[in-house]
């Protein structure tokens, strides 16, 4: 296999590890902001350099075939960070549809009160309500979900011209093998 095959692979994982543990800290913390980036980015990153671990026996195994590639490859890799500022907060950046329908509700109902307006109209705005809350939550959370895909998608295209001057220096060991 070539250099710049494994590279490929080992890339795609490490992006891979990489926007599932954004995702996680986004699920858990409800907010992310480009210094918790960065940090996730650097504990993968460190990864290049441990041995025991895939990326380091590549990156090790490209260092004692081809030491200036190697030490290039890692050098690049080092400056992997965001360039850009990013601040996502999950609870700003979407409209809360569910949480308008549920403090709706009680509003409704008190001026159905207040008005004396007939039980039947009561309960029908309460079905309507009730039928209505899934489906806004449900809107909630695909809103959620592509907040969060751009934002995996932004961080991943800064990741790129980084990932071609690494898929460069493999390519160069390639051509160096031949």
């Amino acid at each position: 296999m070539s250099w710049e095959l494994e590279f490929d692979s080992q890339w795609q994982i490490f992006l891979d590890i990489v926007e599932t543990r954004i995702r996680k800290k986004i699920d858990r913390n409800k907010k992310l902001d480009s210094e918790l980036i960065n940090s996730i980015i650097r504990s993968e990153v460190n990864k290049w350099s441990t041995r025991s671990h895939y990326n380091g026996a590549w990156l090790e195994n490209l260092k004692r075939k081809h030491p200036s590639l190697g030490e290039e490859f890692q050098s690049a890799l080092q400056r992997l960070r965001l360039s850009n500022e990013i601040f996502f907060n999950c609870d700003q950046s979407i409209v809360p549809f569910s949480k308008i329908v549920v403090f709706a509700l009680p509003i409704v109902f008190v001026l159905f009160l207040v008005l004396e307006m007939g039980m039947k109209l009561l309960l029908g705005m309460a079905v309507v309500t009730f039928v209505a809350f899934p489906i806004f939550s449900s809107l909630e959370t695909k809103q959620r979900e592509k907040v969060v895909d751009n934002l995996v998608e932004q961080i991943r295209k800064e990741f790129e011209t980084t990932e071609q001057k690494l898929r460069n220096i493999a390519e160069r060991a390639d051509w160096d093998y031949l």
